[in-house]
């Protein structure tokens, strides 16, 4: 009998419970167009420009003869423009190996 009205009594306790939440509209995936130094799914508004500057630092393990990473650091300059709603372009430079880079992301 215990067991009984145990189970009726929690039956009614979780009844009126509801586990899901009201739904909202999802914005973006990420916040940006670029994820770490990788391309996000995002892609820039029409006619945005967007201007990156990124550094990619060197092994800290040299201490202070290297200044710890910071000589052996490298930068990469780069513009990415927003032709349309979903059509992205963009160009860069970086100082390794004084490379340039190009890229279309639909």
């Amino acid at each position: 009998m215990n067991k009984v009205a145990l189970s009726i009594i929690s039956m009614l306790l979780f009844f009126g419970t509801n586990a899901q939440e009201d739904e909202k509209p999802v914005k973006n995936t990420f916040l940006g167009t670029r994820f770490i130094n990788l391309h996000s799914a995002n892609v820039a508004d029409k006619y945005e420009l967007q201007m990156l500057i990124q550094h990619r630092f060197g092994d800290i393990s040299g201490g202070f003869y290297e200044f710890f990473g910071l000589d052996d650091a490298s930068m990469r300059l780069g513009f990415d423009y927003g032709i349309t709603k979903n059509l992205n372009i963009g160009v860069g430079r970086s100082s390794y190996m004084k490379t340039f880079d190009s890229f279309v992301k639909y």
